[in-house]
């Protein structure tokens, strides 16, 4: 099959984040498919945005779209969007590649119905992967109106992905719930979840991380470690409150985002937490090798009732590390494996209980509850596992058309 997978802000190791895309093409390409991806040049999520062009990298065909740089959420980000949307009517676009299946992938609905005409063109299927439930994400996460002009727009776009699509491939495990409940139980849908690649994890750390790390562990004799997003929606402000009711452990957050400043003051005021910068993608297990818990924490609200899918708490448990997440939905990686514990969301005080709990534990006791993660992951999260699950999907739908072509 010839595979056209379109997300804006597809990423891989080289570059950063997204990865999903590149890894699911890498595994698509082994097992010799032709697949080329298309994506915008400029993205806050990369380390590396690279020239508008072809670009290869480990047998991943790329083409990147010109589109212009932004910062925050404004009206620039909205530039960002509409343009990559736009450049997917370009003539040449494909540079010769005739697809079979065109896979609509980005973060936002506004490119489908490019993607839609693309496939339509070529006599491809068209299936919609489905990252975040919109416009419910920006509803429950930032307090939209669900009556907000954009909001209406975007569920128009989003229920157009749904009805119109040959298949949605969901990473969240309950969107057959959300599209029950919307009156579009009818619409092919099928659960692939997030993944992990383990050849992409194990590279030493930066000198700068590792000086930090053996700094902390001077002085204190545990380790909680947060490494992702410093964000709104991953509840980055529950970690200050949980170094001063653990004061006997450290408390580190590695990474980026927009709260980054506000983390940084207060980890001037609060003795045991501490600010480091992010890491590559290939040092994240590097990293995470060095605590002695991970912490992941989610928004106390109702939209992961549709299931959690972050993309770090499947580093987390490849890691080999006990976990504690603070999220409302008690059906979770973390619960499902046995390698921590679940608390309640915005609960700084339940998380500190759940993580002296581990403290008391001894370093076997706690390297077993790890294993128990990093087994889990390998066996239902493994890149190589749900590429071959997707592609399966895909091969249906492509004999589907042969049989009635």
């Amino acid at each position: 099959m010839n595979i056209l997978l379109i997300d804006q802000y597809a990423g891989s190791p080289a570059l950063g984040m997204e990865y999903r895309p590149f890894f699911l093409s890498k595994y698509w390409a082994k097992a010799g498919h032709r697949v080329l991806i298309l994506a915008g040049c400029w993205s806050h999520l990369r380390r590396e945005n690279p020239a508008p062009g072809f670009y290869l990298e480990e047998g991943v065909r790329f083409r990147f779209l010109r589109t212009p740089k932004y910062r925050g959420n404004g009206a620039a980000r909205a530039a960002n969007v509409f343009s990559f949307a736009a450049g997917l009517s370009a003539p040449g676009l494909l540079g010769g590649f005739c697809p079979d299946v065109v896979i609509d992938s980005s973060t936002h609905p506004f490119a489908f119905r490019q993607s839609r005409r693309i496939a339509r063109r070529f006599g491809a299927k068209l299936v919609f992967e489905l990252h975040d439930l919109w416009p419910l994400s920006p509803i429950e996460l930032y307090g939209f109106s669900e009556n907000h002009p954009l909001m209406r727009l975007i569920w128009r776009r989003e229920r157009e992905a749904f009805t119109q699509s040959d298949l949605v491939v969901s990473i969240l495990p309950f969107c057959q719930k959300f599209l029950q409940e919307k009156g579009l139980g009818s619409v092919r849908a099928l659960h692939i979840p997030n993944g992990i690649d383990e050849q992409q994890h194990g590279e030493v750390l930066p000198e700068e991380h590792r000086a930090a790390i053996a700094q902390i562990r001077k002085d204190f004799p545990f380790l909680v470690l947060y490494a992702g997003g410093f964000s709104e929606a991953n509840a980055v402000s529950d970690l200050p409150e949980l170094a001063l009711a653990l004061p006997g452990a450290a408390v580190a957050a590695a990474g980026n985002g927009p709260g980054a400043d506000w983390l940084r003051g207060r980890a001037a005021q609060i003795k045991n937490f501490f600010v480091l910068p992010p890491v590559p993608y290939a040092s994240v297990a590097s990293l995470l090798a060095e605590a002695d818990c991970l912490f992941l924490s989610a928004k106390a609200n109702g939209i992961y009732r549709y299931g959690v899918a972050m993309n770090k708490l499947f580093d987390y448990l490849l890691a080999a590390r006990p976990v504690v997440f603070a999220c409302n939905q008690p059906s979770n990686p973390v619960a499902d494996s046995g390698c921590g514990a679940t608390v309640p969301a915005g609960n700084p005080a339940a998380a500190a209980d759940a993580i002296r709990r581990l403290m008391a534990l001894s370093p076997g006791e706690r390297a077993l509850l790890g294993s128990r993660g990093r087994e889990y992951a390998c066996a239902h999260h493994s890149y190589r596992i749900i590429s071959a699950q997707f592609q399966s999907a895909m091969e249906g739908l492509f004999n589907e058309t042969k049989k009635t072509g």
